[in-house]
C-alpha cells in the first residue's frame, strides 16, 4: 500500500505577511501546513526525509548481523519503528 500523504521533498516557505511560514509540496505545489514559527516550519518540510531515513535504518539494523541486540539497540529500533508508523498513521 502506497503512502496516503503527499510525497516530498517539502520547503518552507514565507507567506506574504512574514508572520507565517507555509510547508509547500515540491512536486505538487500542495500547501503542507501553515506555522507561526519557523522552526516548526522547518521541523514539519523535514518529516519526509525522517521518515525516510527511520525506514532506511530500520532496514539496515534489521538485516545487519555484526552487532549485538543490547537493550540499548532494543529500544532504538522500537523507537524508529514507533515513529515510522505515527508518521504514516499506523
Amino acid at each position: 500500500m502506497g503512502n496516503k500523504f503527499t510525497p516530498g521533498p517539502w520547503y518552507e516557505a514565507k507567506n506574504g505577511n512574514g508572520c507565517q511560514s507555509l510547508v509547500i509540496g515540491e512536486g505538487t505545489g500542495e500547501n503542507i501546513a501553515v506555522s507561526y514559527k519557523k522552526e516548526n516550519a522547518c521541523l514539519i518540510a523535514s518529516a519526509p526525509d525522517l521518515l525516510a531515513a527511520c525506514e532506511a535504518a530500520l532496514i539496515f539494523l534489521n538485516e545487519e548481523e555484526y552487532y549485538q541486540k543490547s537493550f540499548e539497540m532494543t529500544f532504538v529500533l522500537e523507537k524508529l519503528r514507533e515513529a515510522s508508523a505515527k508518521a504514516k498513521g499506523e
